[in-house]
């Protein structure tokens, strides 16, 4: 089951299963990945794309587990109703507690929320078109909607703007293996690899600075 955001009538998820795709995809491929190649414990993360909030609490997850420092920072246009979310059920979850997905709902926006020692989550209601981006990040997680739905999001002088706030040796990860956005990301410098995809999709797409 997947949330529909009526806006787009687009699902949130692949309905193939929402946690193995958001493991797969961001945290296995983008902040295991990131952690495999730099020695750091203190990371901040930029979501273009909260939706349900799922992979900032599958990040939060493993900060409590890895005991990681992470702050993180999610755009979104369109919020899921407070209502929605507090039916959602986390049965894949390992956290034992369950508050720390609750704190991460009902977090309020525009304000940073220590949600725990080792998490901090600062969520934007905001169009990244005109959102300033004031920190420079470790990992961004590119979880737009998809071209056909949000075709503005995919466009150079956004993926320009991405690439501007991210660190050195930082990752941008997506679902996406979409052919322009490769071809954009190179051509902004970055390293670009294909890795499986989550689900059966042939591949995802991890680009390194």
């Amino acid at each position: 089951m997947s949330l529909i955001n009526h806006h787009l009538n687009e699902t949130y998820h692949s309905r193939l299963g929402a946690y193995k795709e958001s493991m797969h995809v961001f945290i296995q491929q983008g902040l295991r990945r990131f952690l495999e190649s730099n020695n750091k414990r203190s990371i901040s993360i930029l979501e273009v794309g909260y939706g349900t909030g799922l992979n900032a609490i599958l990040s939060c997850e493993e900060a409590i587990i890895h005991q990681l420092s992470i702050r993180y920072e999610a755009i979104e246009k369109y919020p899921v109703p407070s209502d929605l979310l507090g039916g959602l059920s986390y049965a894949d979850l390992s956290l034992e507690n369950k508050e720390v997905v609750q704190l991460i709902h009902s977090a309020n926006w525009e304000s940073e929320v220590e949600i725990c020692t080792h998490f901090s989550l600062f969520k934007r209601q905001s169009d990244i078109l005109k959102t300033a981006l004031n920190h420079a990040y470790d990992i961004i997680y590119f979880d737009a909607f998809a071209p056909s739905k949000q075709a503005d999001l995919w466009h150079f002088d956004v993926l320009q703007k991405l690439v501007r706030s991210l660190k050195k040796n930082g990752l941008l990860v997506s679902y996406s293996a979409m052919g322009q956005f490769k071809r954009d990301l190179k051509s902004l410098g970055l390293i670009v690899t294909n890795p499986p995809g989550a689900l059966g999709k042939r591949e995802m797409t991890v680009a390194c600075k």
